[in-house]
């Protein structure tokens, strides 16, 4: 059963991009090497260039901690806010959210308890500007955003070398499957039926091993048992009391219940014509 901290939420990013990931996800991209260094540019970034102008008011050392405590309100205002989407978007019908609108709920507050922390250590020198450093640092968020889905998240979610990336093909036993030939996978028992463009193939295999080697973008998993590729959906239908996702060849493939919601999303963001 999938949790607020498993479930991927239908968030956008500025450009109305979906943004595929999930809360534990997004935490493992932050402690990667690549967002761990990237982190630390942005504190570098922000701590010589002084946007605020705090040099002269505060401390070296409280200069560098303050940026610190900001960027870890902030990004734990981002995880909270991402926990509450999650759970919302669990109980009820998916609907996107924009993470621009997450970054300035969580810039906000961080903001207006960073300002009075600074006038604090600088008795009073330096007053609080809060609209203004709001309305800088959204933008600077947005950017710095952008940055790190664009160019520092593929570095930290680089596949393994034991998936055979090269050709965006599928290890299905030991065949190697070219991916865009896939239209749905079928596990029965301990095999699996892989139906391709050239036809249906069987192996001893594990569905779960095979979904793996997938991105989201790729396909979708409407049924434990079922994989289909994102070429091959077609539509989201009623039958009787359940739903089915039906593909563009005529098979109808079970939605379990407890995934309806994340077929919807899914579709919602790579397939709105299927809904």
């Amino acid at each position: 059963m999938q949790t607020a901290l498993t479930y991927r939420p239908l968030v956008l990013d500025l450009l109305g991009k979906p943004v595929d990931f999930s809360v534990t996800e997004f935490l493992a991209l932050l402690t990667s090497r690549p967002g761990k260094g990237y982190l630390f540019l942005v504190l570098v970034g922000l701590a010589t260039t002084d946007p605020p102008r705090l040099i002269g008011h505060i401390s070296t050392a409280q200069l560098i901690a303050i940026w610190c405590l900001a960027l870890f309100l902030f990004l734990a205002g981002i995880v909270a806010l991402l926990l509450l989407t999650a759970w919302v978007q669990l109980r009820f019908r998916s609907f996107p959210v924009p993470l621009p609108l997450l970054s300035f709920l969580s810039l906000f507050p961080t903001i207006v308890f960073c300002e009075y922390v600074i006038v604090y250590l600088s008795n009073g020198s330096r007053p609080p500007e809060i609209p203004e450093r709001l309305l800088l640092f959204f933008l600077t968020a947005q950017v710095f955003e952008t940055l790190f889905l664009r160019y520092v998240r593929p570095l930290a979610e680089e596949p393994a070398a034991s998936v055979p990336e090269p050709g965006r093909a599928l290890l299905i036993g030991a065949e190697q499957v070219p991916l865009d030939a896939v239209h749905y996978i079928e596990a029965q028992e301990h095999r699996v039926n892989v139906v391709t463009d050239s036809g249906p193939l069987t192996h001893r295999a594990r569905l779960s091993d095979i979904v793996a080697q997938t991105r989201a973008e790729d396909g979708l998993q409407p049924h434990r048992s079922w994989w289909v590729a994102r070429h091959a959906a077609d539509r989201l239908e009623r039958d009787g009391g359940r739903f089915v996702l039906r593909l563009g060849c005529g098979t109808r493939v079970p939605v379990a219940r407890t995934r309806l919601d994340d077929v919807r999303a899914w579709l919602s963001a790579y397939l709105p014509t299927a809904l």
